[in-house]
């Protein structure tokens, strides 16, 4: 074989082995992300799930008290990311739309936050699971009216008749909001 011929395979050979070695304890070959403000919440004893609303985020507000607003992300295996909201900084956040279902399920997610003049602080890993059922409050029996007169102001067609509705015995509902996929 021809000098020529052998340094590229050198090359090849001596880029494998520097990908391999700088992976370390990241296996995925991503860096680790960045933190320049300590996130409380979640830990790694959090559990969120699917359909859950205002998840809550803790973080340290002193080495970013004159940032204004902060954007979260949920990062998967520290490389995919999904925008979830922009808030105003406080402290301590509630997310307040549902966890998107394209960040599916497992134990290898993280929030990142950061800020307009680039800080970026990152929670530690946690655990994003299936659908939680939630609470549940009694509906008494009982009647109403439902419906809406063609006098009325944004009457609609499709609300006509008024009639009354009558649930002969109580039953329960789920209190936990399930927005649609669509917004």
């Amino acid at each position: 074989m021809s000098r020529s011929a052998l340094f590229p395979l050198g090359c090849a050979v001596l880029t494998a082995l520097f990908v391999v070695l700088s992976c370390g304890d990241n296996p995925t070959g991503s860096p680790e992300p960045e933190s320049d403000f300590e996130v409380f919440l979640p830990d790694s004893n959090t559990v969120w799930h699917l359909w859950q609303i205002e998840a809550p985020v803790e973080y340290d507000l002193q080495p970013i008290a004159e940032s204004y607003w902060i954007w979260v992300e949920v990062l998967k295996s520290d490389s995919t990311v999904i925008p979830i909201a922009k808030l105003r900084n406080t402290g301590s956040i509630s997310i307040p739309d549902q966890i998107p279902t394209v960040c599916w399920m497992g134990d290898d997610f993280r929030i990142r936050l950061y800020t307009a003049e680039g800080d970026t602080g990152v929670s530690a890993e946690f655990s994003i699971q299936g659908y939680e059922i939630g609470d549940f409050a009694e509906i008494p029996a009982g009647s109403f009216q439902m419906g809406s007169d063609s006098t009325e102001w944004f009457h609609q067609p499709d609300e006509s008749p008024v009639h009354t509705v009558t649930f002969s015995s109580p039953f329960e509902m789920m209190t936990t909001e399930v927005p649609s996929e669509s917004g």
